[in-house]
């Protein structure tokens, strides 16, 4: 019933709906947000079992065969990425390279990816823990001005 919903149906005059409109969006993004945020929930627990077991949501991937709805969700997950942040706190778990973490949504990418240490390197690793300050020496040897 959904697919012929959506997508329209043979022998129809119907022809489905092409487009998603902004309150069906606001909907699958809602979704997202709270498949992100509310891990005890059953179905945030069926999705991460199945399609992003190793990762985080925003990180995941279609995966084989996905369902309608999930290819919905990540069709949606571009409007959570670019109104969400990261807190910092120990900045353990925050990667430098390719994520939302700075003011003004500026995303750092590496100057060379080749494999090398910098291309794991977390937030942490950037701070004084001891001082929770930057450690510029050290973001000055690795970072372009």
């Amino acid at each position: 019933m959904l697919n012929s919903f959506w997508w329209g149906h043979s022998g129809s005059q119907n022809k489905g709906i092409n487009w998603l409109s902004w309150d069906n969006t606001a909907m699958l993004v809602k979704q997202g947000w709270r498949i992100m945020t509310n891990f005890d929930m059953l179905i945030s627990r069926m999705y991460k079992a199945k399609y992003f077991l190793r990762c985080n949501f925003l990180d995941s991937t279609l995966g084989h065969n996905p369902s309608f709805v999930w290819r919905s969700i990540c069709n949606s997950k571009f409007i959570l990425r670019a109104g969400s942040r990261w807190r910092i706190g120990d900045g353990s778990s925050i990667p430098v390279w390719n994520n939302n973490w700075l003011l003004d949504n500026i995303i750092i990418t590496p100057l060379v990816n080749d494999g090398s240490p910098l291309a794991y390197l977390r937030v942490k690793e950037c701070l004084l823990q001891d001082l929770k300050a930057w450690n510029v020496p050290f973001l000055q040897a690795n970072f372009s001005p």
